[in-house]
């Protein structure tokens, strides 16, 4: 049962702690900076940042 409970605690957090952008050009901006800060740290598995659509904003996903 904990590791159930654990399960749904990590699938859920994405979400919320995904920041929303008013507009595609901030969310982008703020994608650009999410690789750039993960490739500054040496990450050589650098994702492929994109924006979705989120209700009435934008966020950056993994794309």
């Amino acid at each position: 049962m904990g590791a159930l409970a654990t399960g749904t605690m990590v699938a859920m957090a994405p979400a919320a702690q995904a920041a929303q952008y008013a507009n595609l050009k901030d969310c982008q901006a703020a994608a650009k900076r999410k690789v750039d800060e993960r490739i500054s740290q040496g990450d050589i598995n650098v994702p492929n940042y994109t924006c979705k659509r989120d209700g009435n904003g934008w966020r950056v996903a993994v794309g």
